[in-house]
């Protein structure tokens, strides 16, 4: 009778979803055939190599996490909201991005490593620097330090044989770095992270760890009560924070964490009060005014993202004139912040600081008052020439010391999905009116300009063509609010895709994984 009944709903099943189970079942084989192709080649021979069982051990657990994730996500999590379902994805590839590429693995992260390391001292009583200013570290942490530290296998041997160390030094040694002149809000949970793993004695690794957790953990939050709060393009949100971009920069010691994370929270809140709130308050004000203040230290020019408060309706205020006198409070704020703390470095960048430097000589306002034809040239080549650099490197196609290049057809695969997440579903009730989404246009272009604005001024030799040093990264708190854009009442979804989306990011992330736990292997 059992028997029977399995074969009858096996039966159903094909009848009635026929092609989702062969869909189901080819992406099935392919990751599959994956995960064995790695383990047969690499995983095997560096167990032969090595002689050591961890390396098998590993590789078998990240299977474990992956199938039985997907699993899980067919069987139970589809069924769940879209935060919740977002929650669980997130948590599980924040670990196995944080693990497969371990701290000192992201470019620069050394600086922010340096920063957090200088602020803990600072909050513990304890010598922060050496008279010339560089941090001071217990002497047992500088056994992962290093000031380009590729990931690789000798990163993952470091983190496997240290990570349950523990450290009890009274010693403290420099590393012969300095700290960012950045305020500590902005990497305030990797400082609780580091701190605490200091207050316990914890190693090493495992302190650099608890600072990547706590920072991993404030973005998730922040990501969560974004799609929760927010009425309109919840799939969006949730899509912008599986990118593998936005994955590596969430787990890692980089203020863009924080930065990432704050935005899109930024733009829940905004939404909220758009759509949803009836009366806008000063309670309201406050909250805004908070998140722009904790947004605005590390990189200033998204302090214009508060501009986007003109978009709530004027019928929520009580006066009109609350709404321009609030949206002002909050942008004075704003520059306060920016005038006590970061004057002096913009100063330098707008009057072309690279002869000192970097040895050669910058562009700055005053070459372009004289030539105001090539700042033309230049906004025109840049453009050309580098927009689809920024969106490649925006979904995460540079890994890494940006040298683990993630192949094109994983990254065009996120771009369907966020042409997909773009188009309103018919349920959703609210979109932005024409005038809210040519204002939000505008700031988005106005931020976009000044972050090739700062790089132009600051590192940009003059005779260059295009602007140097801008990457994807820098555009992903504004991708959100771009992808809302582009719903509106005239293109519309018939079906709601938020679990195939979902599934989508979770089987492209899959495979980035699997590829670069593949490039990190392999040296």
């Amino acid at each position: 009778m059992n028997g029977e009944y399995v074969v009858n709903q096996v039966q159903k099943l094909w009848k009635e979803k026929k092609y989702k189970v062969i869909v189901l079942g080819i992406v099935a084989v392919l990751m599959l055939t994956t995960f064995v192709k790695l383990g047969h080649g690499n995983i095997l021979e560096l167990r032969n190599t090595t002689g050591c069982n961890y390396w098998l051990v590993l590789y078998i657990i990240i299977g474990i996490f992956l199938f039985g994730g997907f699993g899980f996500y067919i069987c139970k999590l589809s069924k769940r909201t879209i935060e919740k379902i977002y929650l669980r994805i997130a948590i599980l590839f924040g670990i196995l991005f944080m693990t497969i590429l371990p701290p000192y693995s992201m470019a620069d992260e050394m600086c922010h490593i340096d920063t957090t390391y200088y602020y803990s001292s600072m909050l513990l009583g304890q010598q922060a620097v050496n008279d010339d200013g560089e941090v001071l570290y217990r002497e047992n942490d500088l056994v992962y330090d290093n000031d380009n530290h590729l990931p690789s296998t000798r990163s993952l041997e470091l983190v496997i044989t240290h990570f349950f160390e523990r450290d009890h030094s009274s010693t403290y040694v420099s590393v012969g770095r300095k700290p960012l002149n950045i305020l500590p809000i902005s990497y305030l949970p990797q400082i609780i992270g580091v701190t605490l793993a200091r207050i316990f004695h914890m190693g090493n690794i495992m302190m650099l760890f608890m600072g990547r957790v706590f920072g991993m953990a404030f973005a998730i939050a922040c990501f969560y009560f974004a799609i929760k709060l927010t009425p309109v393009g919840k799939d969006v949100i949730a899509l912008s924070g599986l990118l593998p971009m936005t994955l590596e920069l969430t787990t890692s010691y980089s203020y863009d964490s924080t930065t990432i994370a704050l935005s899109v929270l930024y733009l829940g809140v905004l939404l909220h009060l758009i759509f949803e709130v009836p009366k806008i308050t000063w309670k309201h004000w406050i909250q805004v005014s908070i998140i722009i203040a904790c947004l605005t230290p590390a990189k200033v020019v998204y302090m214009c993202l508060a501009m986007t408060l003109l978009c709530i309706p004027k019928e929520k205020f009580s006066r009109r004139a609350d709404k321009y006198l609030g949206t002002g409070g909050v942008l004075v704020l704003g520059a306060i912040i920016i005038l006590l703390t970061r004057l002096a470095h913009m100063k330098s960048i707008a009057s072309g600081g690279g002869l000192a430097t970097y040895g050669y000589e910058t562009y700055n306002l005053a070459f372009f008052e004289q030539h105001p034809v090539e700042l033309v040239k230049i906004i025109y080549h840049t453009i050309e020439t580098q927009t689809a650099t920024w969106i490649m490197g925006m979904l995460g196609q540079s890994l890494g010391w940006m040298d683990i290049l993630v192949p094109v057809h994983l990254m065009i695969g996120f771009i369907i999905l966020c042409v997909l997440a773009s188009i309103r579903t018919e349920n959703e009730a609210y979109v932005l009116n024409h005038g809210q989404r040519l204002w939000s246009t505008l700031v988005v272009l106005g931020i976009s300009g000044l972050v090739c604005m700062a790089l132009l001024f600051d590192i940009t030799p003059v005779g260059q063509y295009y602007v140097w040093g801008v990457q994807g990264r820098y555009f992903l708190p504004m991708l959100p609010l771009v992808m809302i854009l582009f719903k509106n009442q005239q293109i519309v979804k018939k079906t709601n895709m938020v679990k195939y989306l979902m599934a989508g990011a979770y089987v492209l992330d899959y495979f980035v994984i699997m590829y670069v736990l593949g490039v990190v292997t392999g040296r």
